[in-house]
């Protein structure tokens, strides 16, 4: 496991969280548009949240902080997430530099992926929650 990899510490199994993933793209360069990244995010989901406890998700056409299509999720983790790599490879897969996920049990946030440290610390104020009137 590479000392990027590490950051996996940071996820807890089973917790409640909500994720905020963006489609536009990231620092990398691509030709790949937000239809390919939802595509990988959607096939990801199921991978690594417990089924039937994905509560909902939401397309947000234009964050508000961002200006990117952005995909809310609420759910809960496998017990299995941090025991493997599917949730730092999908967010390499969708092109992103990091994700933001909010634990609920633990009223804390944190970036999660491979560009995670540019985006600095997680921020509360530009975390989307599903049904949040920011949007």
């Amino acid at each position: 496991m590479d000392a990027n990899h590490q950051t996996r510490k940071l996820l807890y199994p089973e917790a409640d969280v909500t994720l905020n993933i963006g489609l536009g793209k990231g620092s990398a360069p691509s030709n790949r548009g937000v239809p390919h990244r939802l595509r990988v995010i959607t096939k990801l989901l199921p991978q690594v949240m417990q089924p039937g406890y994905i509560a909902e998700l939401c397309l947000v056409p234009r964050h508000t902080w961002t200006g990117e299509p952005m995909l809310v999720v609420q759910g809960q983790f496998k017990t299995t997430i941090g025991d493997d790599l599917r949730l730092w490879d999908g967010v390499v897969a969708a092109e992103q530099d990091c994700i933001a996920i909010y634990y609920h049990d633990l009223s804390k946030g944190v970036l999660f992926g491979p560009r995670c440290e540019a985006w600095g610390e997680f921020n509360i104020n530009f975390f989307s929650f599903l049904g949040d009137s920011r949007e």
